[in-house]
């Protein structure tokens, strides 16, 4: 198996198997909202995820709401998904103020 999917992420059934971490990826949440055929098969743990970032991006497109406050400078909170439901400090999380100090 290869190492990405032993840290709970769905990766390639085919080529070389990375030998770094790779981190958020570009298109690495496509498995967790369609059926793609390059991956490998999604966990059940996996698929709660799925299930939760489907039902949440679907309500969004009908509703136009994302079911969490906008995010502004005086709260800077933003949705994760990833070890279940709820909120973290973007700009903390980041170290947005350390990084903007340096301009």
């Amino acid at each position: 198996m290869p190492a990405p999917a032993r840290h709970g992420l769905p990766f390639f059934t085919a080529g070389p198997e990375p030998t770094f971490p790779v981190g958020a990826y570009h298109c690495a949440e496509l498995p967790y909202l369609f059926t793609v055929d390059y991956a490998e098969a999604l966990t059940s743990t996996q698929r709660r995820l799925s299930s939760d970032m489907v039902r949440t991006w679907s309500d969004f497109a009908r509703t136009g709401r994302a079911g969490w406050p906008r995010l502004r400078a005086d709260a800077p909170y933003v949705r994760v998904f990833a070890g279940g439901s709820g909120t973290t400090d973007l700009a903390a999380a980041h170290s947005y103020e350390f990084w903007r100090s340096l301009d």
